[in-house]
C-alpha cells in the first residue's frame, strides 16, 4: 500500500496509508448512496466554513480504505464504516457533520496509545479535559471519550459502545488546519491496526 507524504512526522512513527481517490469510493456506493454523497458534499461546499467539503470528503475516503468491508450514510451528515466480522459486521469508524462547521471522528478507543505514540498529548493549561495538545504544533483538539453509559448516544455511532465497548471521538475544527487533520488520520490510522478482520464461513456447496 501507498504511503501518503502527509504522513510524514517527525514525532510519531504512525504512518498514514495512501487512501483511496473520490473515484474508487463512490465505487463501492450504490445509486442511491451515491445521491446521497453527493448531497453531503453539496451540504459542506454551502457552509460559510471553506475546505469544509474537501475535509469531509478527505476523511471519508481514509475511512473507507482503513475499514473496507462496508459503509453506510445516514442522511446528509454521517457515515458509518464496517469491518468484517464473520458472518457479521462491525462498526469501526463514523464520520458526522455539526451545523457549526465541526466533523466528529469516532474511532475506537485509542487515546491512551494516541498519547504514547506522542500525537496528541495532556493540555495541562485546559479549562476542559477533553483538550489535547498537538505535539507538533502550538494547537489543540477536542477529544472525549464515549462509552455505554454516555447519554443520548445517536445510532450513527451507538453500536461502537455496546458490548462494554468504548470510543473516541475527535472533533475536527470548522477552521481545521492541517495539523488537526492529521492528528484525526493517524489515530484512525493508529486504530485500524488493531482491526481483526475475520472473514465469513465458507460454506460447502452441497
Amino acid at each position: 500500500m501507498k504511503q501518503s507524504s502527509r504522513s510524514t512526522s517527525t514525532q510519531s512513527a504512525v504512518v498514514v496509508p495512501q487512501a483511496i481517490d473520490l473515484d474508487t469510493f463512490l465505487a463501492k456506493l450504490s445509486a442511491k448512496d451515491k445521491k446521497t454523497f453527493e448531497r453531503q458534499v453539496a451540504t459542506r461546499e454551502q457552509s460559510a466554513y471553506p475546505g469544509l467539503a474537501d475535509r469531509w470528503k478527505r476523511l471519508a475516503c481514509l475511512l473507507a480504505t482503513l475499514s473496507p468491508s462496508f459503509l453506510k450514510l445516514s442522511g446528509t451528515d454521517a457515515i458509518q464504516f464496517f469491518i468484517a466480522d464473520g458472518k457479521y459486521r462491525k462498526q469501526v469508524f463514523a464520520l458526522h457533520a455539526t451545523p457549526e462547521g465541526t466533523i466528529a471522528v469516532y474511532v475506537p478507543d485509542m487515546l491512551d496509545d494516541a498519547v504514547r505514540a506522542k500525537l496528541v498529548a495532556p493540555n495541562a493549561d485546559a479549562e476542559t479535559e477533553n483538550s489535547f495538545r498537538l505535539p507538533e504544533a502550538e494547537q489543540t483538539i477536542t477529544i472525549e471519550l464515549l462509552d455505554g453509559k454516555t447519554m443520548n448516544q445517536p445510532p450513527y455511532y451507538k453500536d461502537m459502545t455496546g458490548w462494554n465497548r468504548k470510543a473516541i471521538c475527535i472533533i475536527v475544527p470548522a477552521l481545521a488546519n492541517d495539523f488537526h487533520m492529521q492528528a484525526a488520520e493517524k489515530i484512525c490510522t493508529l486504530a485500524a491496526s488493531k482491526f481483526v478482520i475475520t472473514a465469513p464461513p465458507v460454506v460447502a456447496p452441497k
